[in-house]
């Protein structure tokens, strides 16, 4: 018993030796260690309870508010994260943690972690919890312990999701960035996947913003009963009861337009076709195609930071001397080892082959496609890379070098 308290008494960093000399881990010691990691507890000692905890494998006897919360707001966070690893279950309740406070006020975040502050277990600043703060915390660690952010973090999905709209109607009406059909496919594909409570907050939204005409546009996309409306805009639609044909009419215009996609195949040029590749026997089929070529351009769309604290390939562009070639990731998913084979090699050949790849961005595009938790046993393919030339890489060199080179030599 003194031997742990000697390892313990300041630091945990000689526990795993004092516990292998002394047979630490003899059950008869339990209920004493229980006893010393609640006395450590008590003083605020939460880190050496965690590692105490994880020494002797007593993850099952505590829960997060016992010292991982405690630890975490003594700004202490690599700590907890070595501390979860192994435990999946207690990840997806610390992520879950954080997320409950996406979308507090500042006076909220106060009042729920005083207790902590007057008891001076807390060391942080209250800001830490609010704003993008705490959304930049989910982000890192849903990456960095390959979680699902839709699963763990709904609050932040949601803030996203809103923070998107927000952005859409500004580059719409403000900046003027986006033509009407473009803002209208974004913001419709959005609304249709969310729920009724989204809907409404983007309705209440543009109501805000006084942009009625366009909240009485997804009000008729989204069939919301009149009587949920906010009272100005019920007051708008009393005034001008046209508009709500108005809005039917604008609805089927643009969804028309964007069907209207011509019978003839997609080219770039006369007699060079676009070619989608969205199921496996086609990227096979692409696999052995780029085995015979000398010369391929990439570049890559990613997927909007809504879901994912780092961009996600959403569509990799292949252009050859034949054709250009889609890749479509987002329809392209991985549910079994036969997709994780037929991407593995697709992206072997492409990128570890002898044709010469050349992209504007390279280094961000593969950053962008092997950052992704379905693409993580990939990540090797990057250590074999061949022929990859990056063009902005390299005229970042080359004007490095020319700069230096006007630097007068020492005599």
């Amino acid at each position: 018993m003194e031997a742990f308290r000697v390892a313990t008494a300041k630091h945990t960093s000689y526990l795993k030796l004092f516990k292998e000399i002394f047979c630490l881990d003899d059950t008869e010691l339990l209920n004493f260690i229980k006893e010393e990691i609640n006395s450590m507890i008590d003083r605020h000692m939460f880190k050496e309870a965690m590692d105490v905890v994880e020494e002797f494998d007593l993850y099952h006897e505590y829960d997060l508010h016992a010292f991982v919360i405690p630890c975490l707001l003594q700004d202490k966070l690599s700590a907890v994260v070595k501390y979860i690893e192994k435990d999946r279950k207690m990840q997806e309740r610390f992520v879950s943690y954080l997320d409950s406070f996406v979308g507090l006020s500042e006076c909220d975040v106060i009042e729920r972690l005083r207790e902590y502050k007057d008891s001076q277990i807390m060391t942080m600043q209250y800001d830490r919890f609010t704003g993008k703060t705490i959304e930049k915390m989910i982000y890192r660690l849903t990456n960095e312990l390959d979680l699902s952010v839709e699963s763990v973090a709904p609050n932040l999905l949601r803030a996203r999701k809103e923070g998107d709209l927000r952005f859409k109607a500004q580059s719409r009406f403000v900046n003027c960035d986006l033509n009407d059909d473009a803002y209208f496919g974004h913001i419709s594909e959005t609304l249709r996947e969310g729920d009724e409570r989204l809907q409404m907050y983007f309705i209440n939204f543009l109501t805000a913003q006084r942009n009625f005409e366009d909240a009485v546009r997804w009000v008729v996309y989204c069939n919301i009963p009149h009587a949920r409306l906010p009272r100005r805009l019920q007051e708008y639609i009393r005034n001008m009861p046209e508009v709500l044909r108005e809005a039917e009419l604008n609805i089927s215009r643009l969804e028309a337009r964007a069907l209207d996609v011509g019978e003839d195949d997609a080219e770039l040029m006369p007699g060079y076709p676009i070619i989608m590749i969205s199921t496996w026997k086609q990227l096979s089929a692409l696999t052995n195609k780029l085995m015979d070529e000398t010369h391929i351009g990439i570049d890559s769309e990613w997927k909007p930071k809504i879901t994912s604290h780092c961009e996600n390939i959403a569509l990799l562009q292949l252009a050859t001397k034949d054709a250009v070639y889609l890749v479509d990731f987002c329809s392209l998913k991985m549910p079994n080892d036969v997709g994780e084979d037929y991407m593995g090699s697709f992206l072997r050949t492409l990128l570890c082959g002898p044709s010469v790849k050349i992209g504007f961005d390279l280094t961000n595009d593969m950053r962008a496609l092997f950052s992704g938790a379905a693409m993580s046993h990939l990540r090797s393919i990057t250590d074999d890379l061949r022929n990859v030339v990056c063009i902005k890489m390299m005229v970042e060199n080359v004007s490095l070098v020319s700069s230096l080179k006007e630097f007068p030599r020492k005599s």
